[in-house]
């Protein structure tokens, strides 16, 4: 678990409001509510706000008020239950101090399911008042949020069901959905952002053919064009339009997106998260580094970020710092998840061959042969290097699974055209990241690299904040002396 932030006198986490009725099928609904109060606090100024995804590991959580204010480092707690029984939405609200557990403000309310909105904005102005917080004055308290400007609330409710969707990785739900509430409001750029983001990654992600990953691209590019004309100041248009242009390795539009998309939604968690990818797949370390920073304040809890964070300090030499989150993370992730990669890359970053193979073989099959694979070309024994290779080579899954994995097998070997033979059999996916690699930035200034990048639309590997293995080294041997 991370070291507990000093919680500052006006911060709150809205913890996710339970589901009154126990119908698993209104799940969406009553955590789409609790996500549109963390967004509604968040305009209010001097008022720290957790995220979604921290906010909600405590949900049927059996620790009291102290604790869970000390983990997730906030003064107070929201907390309550949700129903919507036909055309009546009923909610119980309360506002507690973490620190005892008193109660500030408290309330219940039974209204018309219509009136749904105008509930969430004076639940979240009672709360605001208890905190003696005022609405921003500045545009942040006018910025489009996630309703649709018609107020139709069906379109809002698929629009919850496409962030649940979304929330569990299953983007093509998720961009149904959101088709369906721009159906219903064509004005609702909130949706039209997201389904954007879903079908972007489900055309890059899916394994999709190329066919049906065009025209998934295609709407894509539609949905953000159409989200940026209805709201040319939604911080999530602009981040959609920026993962779009990077997935397309248009890496200069994709740069100016994210910066726009950060400044727009400077507290907005997936903003922060995607376009810390981009900006590091782009060789913007340094920025992307700041941005998983940003994010650890707002998502104290939220295990994936510490883990990317943790890539990008190895990735530019801070190996120490990089081991300290690892461990963060892993302490925060499910006891079930597979053993983590990273650190077979820290001990060849630190040329340690003895617990680079220790990682290795700790890791499931198939990927412990090719682990294996790469940790033994540390070894001054070239026999034993090319044997492992060799055994890992002899499945033939690798060359139609994880050519990028063996890619980084003849990097460590300083082949460089082995290393781009394989990294042109490679899928997009791994070759978005290339430019943080630190293990193929170790023939960052071959010409044969150079050029496959540039036939591939990445920028030079020069351009590249991330360091080379052998780079890294060095600058870790320094600091040992």
């Amino acid at each position: 678990m991370p070291p507990p932030a000093k919680a500052t006198e006006r911060s709150i986490a809205v913890l996710p409001l339970a589901n009154a009725g126990n119908d698993a099928q209104q799940l969406y609904f009553s955590d789409g509510l609790s996500e549109n109060l963390i967004d509604a606090l968040s305009r209010f100024g001097g008022l720290k706000v957790i995220g979604r995804t921290s906010a909600f590991r405590f949900r049927d959580s059996k620790d009291d008020s102290a604790t869970i204010g000390r983990k997730l480092g906030v003064s107070y707690l929201l907390t309550g239950s949700v129903q919507r029984a036909d055309d009546v939405v009923r909610i119980n609200a309360a506002l507690t101090r973490a620190a005892d557990g008193s109660t500030l403000w408290a309330e219940h309310y039974d209204r018309p399911y219509k009136d749904l909105f105008a509930l969430q904005d004076e639940i979240a102005s009672a709360v605001a008042s208890a905190l003696h917080a005022k609405l921003l004055a500045t545009d942040a308290a006018t910025k489009p949020g996630d309703r649709p400007p018609s107020g139709n609330i069906e379109a809002y409710n698929a629009y919850l069901q496409g962030l649940k969707h979304g929330h569990d990785q299953d983007f093509r739900q998720a961009a149904e959905y959101m088709t369906r509430a721009v159906q219903l409001d064509p004005g609702y750029a909130a949706a039209w952002a997201y389904l954007s983001g879903s079908w972007s990654t489900v055309a890059t992600f899916s394994n999709e053919d190329p066919a049906a990953a065009r025209e998934h691209m295609r709407e894509a590019r539609l949905a953000a064009d159409k989200a940026l004309q209805l709201a040319p100041g939604l911080g999530q248009a602009h981040a959609a339009r920026a993962h779009l242009q990077f997935y397309n390795f248009n890496h200069r539009d994709a740069l100016a997106e994210c910066r726009r998309a950060v400044q727009l939604a400077p507290d907005d968690g997936s903003v922060l998260n995607g376009c810390g990818f981009t900006l590091a797949g782009i060789g913007k370390l340094g920025e992307a580094i700041r941005l998983r920073e940003r994010l650890l304040s707002i998502e104290p809890l939220y295990n994936v970020n510490y883990h990317h964070y943790a890539t990008l300090l190895m990735a530019t030499g801070q190996l120490d710092k990089a081991a300290k989150y690892l461990r963060i993370a892993v302490g925060l992730s499910s006891p079930t998840a597979p053993p983590p990669y990273l650190p077979m890359y820290i001990a060849i970053a630190r040329g340690d061959l003895a617990t680079a193979q220790d990682v290795a073989r700790n890791q499931p099959p198939p990927w412990r042969e090719m682990d294996l694979a790469i940790a033994a070309q540390l070894s001054p024994d070239r026999a034993a290097a090319d044997a492992a290779l060799a055994k890992a080579l002899a499945d033939e899954a690798w060359t139609r699974t994880s050519p990028y994995a063996v890619a980084q097998a003849y990097a460590l070997r300083g082949d460089a055209d082995k290393t781009v033979e394989w990294l042109e059999r490679a899928p997009v996916p791994d070759i978005l990241f290339l430019l943080t690699d630190p293990i193929i930035l170790h023939l960052r200034d071959d010409p044969r690299l150079i050029a496959f990048c540039e036939k591939t639309g990445l920028p030079p590997p020069s351009a590249s904040e991330a360091l080379s293995i052998d780079q890294i080294r060095a600058i870790d041997s320094a600091r040992s002396r």
